[in-house]
């Protein structure tokens, strides 16, 4: 079963040279995402946040 979904992107103002998200390979099952963050984030397995 396939199902599609509409993403909308905002690009920030002073944020423009990040990339959009992308597949980094052919078989790829999702896309990689690009984040403008002004502080180190870690992001903890388990947490959603």
């Amino acid at each position: 079963m396939s199902s599609l979904y509409e993403v909308q992107i905002k690009r920030l103002p002073g944020h423009e040279d990040i990339p959009l998200p992308q597949k980094m390979s052919e078989l790829a099952s999702g896309f990689d995402l690009y984040v403008a963050v002004e502080e180190p984030l870690v992001l903890r397995p388990g947490t959603g946040h």
